[in-house]
């Protein structure tokens, strides 16, 4: 049964493109090097993961309990790591539920000397990979939800399906099994070269679990089975707090969602540049692609958002721009063609979700600041052409009333900004209503307001008309 869940999730979840040998499902009947090559190629990537996580991982935790929030470039870092770690355990366990039944027979075993030692290297690994990374990120929930949200190459819930396997007993068995098997083969069998014992004492030497195995006495059923129970309640408390904490942003989304569709759609009135076609036309004259608009307009909600600006949405470009880029034929623009040709130029967030809206319509407000990357992101090659992509894949997403801005299969406003220009280390808030930290229009405000900004204020209209950019300095920002 195990065998055959395995294989669906084999088939549903394929590896990364990077070269591993492909191979068999189910475990050749005569020894081959082929298992001992995949766990080479595996052990390198592996070593090259650690190495990451050693560089990385620690100071964004540091960051994290500081701010409350995580930067965005931070979050492509941690994704990245999450990805590159599910694809190796991917082939680990192709290996290990292939052939571990190999290490209950010794006899089948010894003449088979690459395949057990490779099903024995294979756990070592997936153990060594889960203290490195998985066992660090497991007290932490903030990190925890981030490395169970779905995503293009990682499933639901995966840092909870490599917990328990971690801490199943089978992860002990075959650890127990295999150890003297693997230390008989590298020894005395004469089938592994000078080369691949020289690879594997290398590796065996920085390997934690191995150091364990060899120090610790981990063969005494009664300890395992404590050790078992004592994970598991651990896990089953874990997992208490992960669903509470989800059962209350599932709460504040449902009433964040009712009065975001009711009073949130309340205005007062037009906003003070609306009709304004000297407005309209110095403001097209001024955008390019990828620029960032963030408004006021007096809504009732407003009054329940901290702040000044209350909306943030990116400018895509106008047919024309878009044709001068080089862009207007790229198959990701050309579905959407027909929209950006009647003047829907402008990428938002709203409440029934990822729009494109005209110009003339978002302009319906009474202050609005335009921002722009300044020239060192904008001069690399694709730049452009990568962002606008990126920002077309987000359309049609649904409105993020959770605001969970980690999680961008569902997006509120800023942070749709947020995910699309990862190299800016935006500020958040921490909103006391929604218990936790967010990204506010005015916090996007803030970035461009800082002396060394990756943004620059480009133009500036408060209350209906044109003011200078210093003005921005003395606006009420995230108050």
């Amino acid at each position: 049964m195990r065998f055959l869940l395995f294989t669906f999730l084999f088939f549903n979840f394929p590896l990364s493109a990077k070269k591993i040998p492909t191979l068999p499902l189910s475990c050749p009947t005569e020894d081959t090097p082929l298992y001992f090559e995949n766990i080479k190629v595996i052990g390198e990537r592996s070593s090259l993961l650690i190495d990451k996580i050693d560089a990385n991982l620690y100071s964004i935790i540091r960051s994290i309990k500081v701010t409350g929030g995580v930067k965005s470039k931070d979050l492509e870092i941690l994704r990245q790591i999450a990805r590159e770690n599910y694809r190796l355990h991917r082939a680990l366990f192709q290996i290990i539920y292939s052939c571990r039944s190999l290490l209950k027979n010794k006899n089948i075993a010894k003449n088979k000397p690459y395949i057990a030692s490779s099903v024995f290297l294979a756990r070592l690994i997936q153990n060594d990979l889960y203290l490195s990374f998985l066992q660090l990120s497991e007290g932490s929930s903030f990190l925890r939800k981030i490395f169970n949200i779905k995503t293009s190459h990682v499933p639901k819930r995966m840092l909870r399906r490599l917990n328990r396997e971690f801490y199943h007993p089978r992860n002990r068995r075959d650890l127990e099994r295999g150890l003297p098997l693997f230390r008989q083969h590298l020894i005395q069998n004469e089938i592994f070269t000078l080369n691949e014992k020289k690879e594997m004492r290398s590796y065996l030497a920085t390997s934690p679990t191995y150091s364990f195995l060899t120090k610790k006495k981990i063969s005494i059923r009664a300890f395992r089975h404590l050790s078992h129970m004592k994970n598991e309640l651990k896990l089953f408390h874990h997992e208490g707090v992960d669903h509470s904490e989800k059962f209350i942003r599932l709460f504040k989304a449902k009433f964040s969602k009712v009065f975001g569709l009711t009073v949130g759609k309340i205005k007062w009135r037009s906003g003070k540049m609306k009709n304004r076609d000297d407005l309209l036309k110095e403001i097209k004259e001024v955008l390019r692609p990828l620029d960032i608009l963030i408004e006021r307009t007096e809504k009732v909600s407003k009054h329940f958002m901290p702040g000044h600006f209350g909306h943030a949405a990116l400018y895509l470009g106008t047919k024309e721009q878009l044709i001068t880029l080089g862009l207007w034929d790229k198959p990701f623009v050309k579905k959407f063609r027909k929209k950006i040709g009647k003047g829907n130029v402008v990428l938002e967030s709203k409440k029934q979700g990822v729009i494109l809206s005209s110009l003339e319509d978002f302009i319906n407000v009474d202050d609005l600041a335009l921002l722009r990357l300044k020239k060192d992101d904008r001069h690399e090659v694709n730049f452009v052409e990568k962002k606008v992509q990126e920002a077309l894949h987000y359309y049609g997403k649904k409105y993020d009333f959770e605001f969970d801005t980690e999680d961008d299969n569902s997006l509120y406003c800023s942070e749709l900004i947020y995910h699309l220009f990862k190299g800016i280390h935006f500020p958040q808030s921490y909103n006391l209503l929604l218990g936790q930290s967010v990204l506010l229009p005015d916090n996007i405000a803030q970035e461009a307001l800082k002396e060394n900004s990756a943004l620059e204020i480009v133009k500036l209209y408060l209350d209906g008309q044109r003011a200078n950019i210093e003005e921005m300095e003395f606006l009420p920002i995230n108050e």
